[in-house]
């Protein structure tokens, strides 16, 4: 049993009604196209799709703060006054 999970569409700016769409037509062909799995993976077939039909959106904006963590901070465990 394998579960995939398609989930990057690419130039997504999911404040957008018409970007939306074009990502849920998107994910829908994608979903379509999982016929060719077989080719991948002899003897297999899909069984179902997540019962969702909507893209699952993560994040649409990012805040820019006072200060934005460098990768550095982390690397060197760096600390806040205000962490």
């Amino acid at each position: 049993m394998v579960t995939i999970n398609i989930s990057s569409i690419p130039d997504l700016c999911a404040l957008e009604a018409f970007d939306l769409t074009r990502a849920e037509m998107e994910g829908r062909r994608r979903r379509m196209s999982m016929s060719g799995l077989p080719e991948y993976l002899p003897d297999s077939r899909v069984l179902t799709f997540a019962p969702c039909p909507q893209v699952g959106i993560r994040e649409t904006r990012r805040i820019a703060g006072e200060y934005v963590l460098q990768e550095e901070d982390v690397l060197k465990g760096r600390k806040f006054n205000d962490g």
